[in-house]
């Protein structure tokens, strides 16, 4: 199928429908806007609470710093980048004011948007988002919308920012619902969430039903644990860990991802610099029982104690100075800069950097979002856009049919008036104008009943029949991208019959009887509770469904 055809099909009959109707004036403009929709790029929105990392994330997954990081929280509201071209390269962020004013701003003026001093803070009061203008190919199909964050802190600097002044109370309050609102309006949503509390992930699970308040669906979500460096624990049990969220949330969240955005960021600028085989050498010369002493907590780290000097007293090399451990640490994050020292510490330098790209979990991240969102924007753009049109048709059955419903018993009850009431024998002129005011302005019973058959029996079943093709189409594409991941755990037989199923040589398996369709769901069920990878249940799981449906 063509999906966006057949969704811009569908906008058209509703459009034809309601320009003929009584309510134009409700869903016209909304109509419009979503046959619009259907061309612009799949919206793909960064949700989760404010210091979750979402900006440091988005970082790693462009690979370059454009969202603004920082220690403090950054007031800037909504981050769009899109695809585009700024008139100006040393101007280059779009900045939308809420007034509806339009300006290119510099670098400059994005720096002057981190903090939470006052003057910052009157400045974001006024800014509607930030427009990024990029020309990475990934913009063709994709609009990627870094939002504020839910319980958003901001105010007058002091102790974790509590000094919450009532003047800037509304900044806060407008940044949670901006980001809810963006995450409703998206395509498609990346949740993040912070510290993980403990391997049941029973933090992760309560911070998500925080962000998301129950509207999260597999067919477009994913969720990250974005800063698992927090806690060694959560490190090494990254990956079961991850799995067993994604198992007891499978119809909120397609997958869950194990990330350390800060552990990215810190060994991207550590390898630019060439600083990390001097830190291995530094490290290196510290014995063991030195080296957990410093790394135990930051107040040791920086301690003149002379229990730290004690450690040497066997060794040729003096204790490392307070100095150079600050050297040695630089602007690194506590947690992150532990977990590089360790492994630098424990392994080779080539070891050490190919497990800590592993523990920041990047280039997965990178292969799970082409994989799930850019490989798949146009479907998830149109199925957003069908989920809006069956909004609009429950509004109609649910309201404007019982509104219409009412008008036609007044309109009954008007024209027994008009026949009963005296004047309409003695001036039966006034009684036909009367007449005819209700029948320009008030439908039949009998148009009523018209109105409400095409909405109940032709267009909401079209819709919803839509919704469920895109749904199938989009279980067809990822099981065929499982096939192609896990080629080796298919038979040549299989991967010719699933192909088949899946649509990649069109519908060859239309012409299936009911017996041979009904044998190979029994086959795939088989599968489903024997097999013991993943990968290949999943894919026996999307073949009964499709089995079923042909």
């Amino acid at each position: 199928m063509n999906p966006t055809e057949q969704t811009k099909q569908a906008i058209d009959n509703l459009l034809s429908f309601i320009e003929q109707s009584p309510w134009r004036a409700n869903y016209l403009e909304k109509l419009h806007q979503l046959k619009t929709k259907v061309e612009q790029p799949c919206v793909l929105a960064i949700a989760g609470r404010v210091k979750a990392g979402k900006s440091s994330f988005l970082n790693a997954l462009l690979g370059k710093d454009l969202a603004k990081v920082g220690t403090t929280e950054t007031t800037a509201t909504i981050n769009v980048f899109r695809k585009g071209t700024p008139p100006d390269p040393d101007k280059p962020v779009l900045v939308v004011w809420a007034n509806g004013r339009q300006n290119y701003e510099t670098k400059d003026f994005l720096d002057s948007l981190q903090g939470n001093d006052k003057a910052t803070l009157q400045k974001a009061e006024g800014i509607k988002r930030l427009e990024f203008l990029l020309s990475d190919s990934i913009f063709d199909e994709v609009t990627l919308v870094d939002t504020p964050g839910t319980d958003a802190i901001v105010g007058d600097d002091g102790d974790e920012h509590q000094k919450v002044t009532e003047e800037f109370f509304n900044l806060r309050k407008r940044h949670s619902e901006e980001t809810k609102a963006q995450t409703d309006k998206a395509d498609a949503v990346i949740y993040l969430t912070g510290q993980v509390a403990n391997a049941s992930g029973q933090g992760f699970m309560q911070e998500f039903q925080a962000v998301t308040n129950g509207g999260s669906s597999a067919m477009n979500a994913i969720g990250v644990m974005a800063k698992i460096d927090l806690s060694d624990e959560i490190i090494n049990q990254r990956d079961e860990l991850a799995a067993s969220i994604a198992s007891k949330m499978q119809h909120e969240l397609n997958t869950v991802v194990p990330v350390s955005a800060g552990i990215w960021r810190a060994m991207d600028e550590l390898q630019k610099n060439n600083r990390l085989e001097w830190m291995q050498l530094k490290l290196k010369e510290l014995p063991t029982e030195g080296l957990d002493y410093l790394l135990r907590q930051e107040k040791a780290y920086y301690s003149t104690s002379t229990i730290f000097e004690r450690f040497f007293s066997g060794s040729k090399r003096p204790p490392i100075s307070v100095e150079d451990r600050k050297a040695l640490k630089g602007d690194l994050p506590w947690r992150v800069f532990v977990v590089i020292a360790r492994h630098l510490y424990q392994y080779s330098l080539e070891e050490a950097v190919q497990r800590l790209n592993e523990i920041s979990g990047v280039n997965r991240v990178m292969e799970t979002v082409q994989k799930h969102f850019f490989k798949r924007a146009k479907i998830l753009s149109c199925y957003s856009v069908c989920n809006d049109l069956r909004a609009i048709l429950a509004d109609i059955e649910r309201n404007r049919l019982y509104d219409l419903n009412k008008e036609v018993r007044s309109r009954n009850e008007f024209e027994d008036f008009i026949r009963s009431h005296p004047q309409s024998r003695s001036n039966p002129a006034t009684s036909q104008k009367l007449m005819g005011f209700l029948k320009t302005y008030l439908k039949t019973e009998q148009e009523a009943k018209e109105l409400a058959s095409i909405v109940e029996r032709k267009l909401i079943p079209e819709v919803e029949a839509l919704q469920l093709k895109l749904q199938q189409t989009d279980e067809n594409f990822r099981a065929l991208q499982l096939i192609e991941q896990n080629h080796d755990f298919f038979t040549d037989m299989e991967r010719e019959e699933l192909f088949a199923l899946f649509g990649m040589y069109g519908n060859s398996t239309d012409q299936l009887d009911q017996d041979t369709l009904g044998r190979r769901q029994q086959y795939w069920n088989l599968e489903l509770n024997l097999s013991k990878n993943k990968d290949r249940r999943i894919v026996a799981q999307y073949a009964i469904s499709a089995y079923g449906s042909l």
